[in-house]
């Protein structure tokens, strides 16, 4: 192994378990650090049926609105920089924390629309180990764990690494082939010479 390689190793496998969801944000998604969002109804809320008409209350179906997930996400514990994905069709509000600083926080429950009852939960101390320190490597290796002590170091490992390269560089080029220094392996140990660094 390169020397020093076993010093950059576990920020090597921290980014290797790094794999972005495409499917994050959008319409059907709402960030909310930390506090209730607004209603989200969609790209026709707010839209009336015309002549003055009023917008329709909330059908059983939905009957809770953000709002009510959010405070149903509380009352079981689910209290730090959410996000919600808004119900499909026969389904929950699925309430996910997003807090990746220590101490973490990404416990996720859904919701049931029409009461505001626990459908179900995923708590993150529940997760096995593995999944655990992989979530924690990718963290430390985005700079999100620690802060900015975190990212301070990413950023101090990363100019160590540069002058690392630079370094390098130099030293082969004290030590190129020139027309008086001819690169080569050098002279052959003799034979036996193994023996006498007992």
């Amino acid at each position: 192994m390169l020397p020093g390689f076993g010093r950059v190793l576990p920020l090597f496998l921290g980014g290797t378990t790094w794999k972005t969801n495409p499917s994050t944000g959008g319409p059907h998604a709402a960030k909310v650090p930390g506090a209730p969002a607004a209603d989200a109804g969609g790209e026709h809320a707010g839209h009336g049926a015309g002549d003055g008409a009023q917008t329709a209350p909330p059908t059983p179906a939905d009957a809770i609105g953000i709002d009510g997930a959010v405070a149903a996400a509380r009352a079981a514990g689910v209290t730090e920089s959410l996000r919600i994905t808004l119900p499909a069709k026969g389904k929950g509000y699925v309430v996910k924390e997003q807090d990746k600083q220590v101490p973490v926080h990404l416990d996720s429950v859904a919701i049931d629309p029409a009461d505001g009852r626990v459908m179900d939960e995923l708590r993150f101390a529940d997760y096995p180990l593995l999944p655990q320190l992989t979530r924690f490597g990718i963290d430390l290796h985005m700079g999100l764990t620690f802060g900015l002590a975190n990212q301070l170091a990413l950023a101090a490992l990363a100019v160590l690494l540069m002058f690392m390269v630079v370094w390098g560089y130099r030293m082969w080029w004290l030590r190129r082939p020139t027309k008086e220094r001819k690169l080569s392996a050098g002279r052959p140990q003799p034979r036996g010479a193994w023996r006498k660094c007992r």
